[in-house]
């Protein structure tokens, strides 16, 4: 069912030092930072514009807005960010959740799981593979990124 889907995803893992804590804010910026900037790479080689909102499952208010502020200052700063100018952040209240951001929550999953352990197999992982808009990378707790 993955495969035949017609759609592009782009992830990113944020891991956290034990002991220090990160505050909602910055885990926003770098997450926006590290999924954006592929999506926007990808609009770039293939001449699109992106899309005119990006939906989240609704998340309490402090998280809602460390969340808007974090892809409003994130958008201005990236190479591409004139692509996704027009792309607003809204969240869908409530249960259930639409089809698409279920199927996303299964992907992360898919991708949390082949980043935990990549030599596990994963039907999953082969099948998003396809579906990924640049590298799988996250932020590391040394500030590095990682494949």
């Amino acid at each position: 069912m993955v495969l035949r889907l017609p759609v592009r995803l782009t992830m990113a893992r944020l891991d956290s030092p034990v002991g220090r804590p990160v505050s909602i804010g910055t885990r926003c910026r770098s997450l926006f930072g590290e999924c954006m900037a592929p999506y926007a790479a990808y609009l770039k080689q293939t001449n699109q514009t992106a899309r005119r909102v990006a939906v989240s499952a609704e998340v309490d208010a402090q998280t809602r807005k460390a969340q808007a502020d974090a892809f409003m200052s994130v958008l201005p700063l990236m190479e591409e960010g004139d692509r996704l100018a027009p792309m607003q952040l809204r969240y869908w209240p409530g249960e259930p959740l639409p089809l698409p951001l279920e199927l996303a929550h299964v992907m992360a999953e898919g991708v949390a799981r082949h980043l935990d352990d990549p030599q596990r197999a994963s039907p999953l992982w082969d099948a998003m593979r396809t579906k990924l808009v640049g590298d799988v990378r996250w932020v590391g707790s040394n500030g590095r990124r990682r494949k």
